[in-house]
């Protein structure tokens, strides 16, 4: 098993929670900063609260859950701000499942302006307060606080001590490796989707199972044949089941050389994301992708340029980014595509130091 990079203390200015404010009602997020600065991303009124609730109390769920033994999390989600969209990201406990609830700017009623990525408090009162969340209700988010907030709710820091663990850190670059080789296998209905997902046995079974499309219907087989879409553990994907009477659809995604799948529900607030390990006892961290990129050592004349170029943008586009830093002709990854090659050097861009620190380390999974 991997270790922890160090000790580390959440600090948060306050508790996240739902408050009362006589007209209506405050989703408070509490955002950590070790140093004190408690970062301020957003505040704005909720076009529809009770799926952006339902979102955040699926990724909570998931985070707080090790699929294959009863372990308890200590850990909160991450959150990442700008002008497009809020997200919140974590990983199972086990790390073979990465959970995603993006909620886009279009999803309130006050412009995003804030950018930056940090833990926000997920605690239990929080989530039983989400769960009563209804559309109906006039609810305005706020992630992080200013200090006049600060200020009225007292000058207590709440603090959460975990162990901080390697694995996530190897978990969010290989997650980045995965995702460019997915394509779009199936699109579910709405009321196909909750049917299929409502029907999954909360006991997984042993054996790999199998999605596949019989006319207009969907079902479990435990036989492989064309276009099916293999996955251990049912109940990974039955997690999503609390979002489904929301839904406009489900997409379904499949890597075929890989394996690894990923389930996403679409709905008018935004979009929820969960992919699996290929195996229930298989942890996305131990992978070892994007190490075998760092071995082949052509990051060393590009990362300076490719890091060069991040500056918040909402998007990147690997082939435009390789035509601008004239990289296309330049990179030798093992005969990967100018654009894949891109995208590697985008993916170690941010984590080579403290990756390369771990492998010095000789930290494994």
């Amino acid at each position: 098993m991997a270790g922890a990079i160090r000790d580390y203390t959440y600090l948060y200015a306050h508790t996240s929670g739902v408050e009362d404010l006589g007209k209506g009602l405050g989703l408070y997020l509490a955002t950590c900063d070790a140093r004190k600065e408690h970062p301020y991303f957003f505040e704005g009124q909720m076009r529809y609260p009770r799926e952006a609730a339902q979102l955040l109390l699926v990724l909570s769920e998931v985070v707080g859950t090790h699929f294959f033994k009863p372990i308890p999390r200590n850990l909160d989600p991450v959150v990442t701000s700008n002008e497009a969209m809020l997200r919140f990201e974590g990983f199972s406990g086990c790390c073979g499942v990465y959970a995603r609830a993006d909620v886009p700017a279009e999803s309130f009623k006050t412009d995003l302006t804030g950018r930056g990525t940090t833990n926000v408090d997920f605690n239990t009162p929080m989530r039983n307060a989400l769960a009563r969340l209804r559309d109906s209700d006039d609810v305005r988010l706020a992630v992080g606080r200013d200090a006049v907030a600060i200020e009225k709710a007292g000058t207590e820091v709440i603090e959460k001590k975990v162990k901080l663990p390697v694995r996530w850190v190897k978990c969010f670059s290989e997650v980045q490796q995965y995702q460019p080789g997915l394509s779009l296998r199936y699109e579910l209905p709405a009321a196909e989707a909750c049917r299929f997902v409502r029907g999954l046995p909360k006991n997984s079974p042993k054996r790999p199972c199998y999605l596949t499309q019989t006319g207009r219907t969907f079902r479990l087989t435990q036989r492989s044949g064309p276009g099916t879409v293999q996955f251990s553990g049912t109940h990974r994907v039955k997690v999503l089941e609390p979002l489904m009477p929301l839904i406009e659809s489900l997409r379904v995604w499949y890597d075929d050389s890989t394996g690894v799948s990923a389930w996403e529900p679409v709905l008018k607030s935004g979009r929820f994301f969960l992919l699996l390990s290929p195996e229930l006892y298989r942890g996305l961290s131990g992978e070892g992708q994007a190490l075998q990129q760092l071995a082949t050592g052509a990051w060393e004349k590009n990362l300076a340029r490719v890091q060069a170029s991040l500056r918040w943008q909402n998007e990147l586009h690997a082939a435009d980014l390789a035509e601008e830093l004239g990289l296309s002709d330049r990179i030798d990854w093992r005969g990967a595509q100018p654009q894949q090659a891109v995208l590697a050097a985008l993916q170690q861009a941010d984590l080579f130091v403290l990756a390369s620190r771990i492998a010095e380390d000789g930290d494994r999974d």
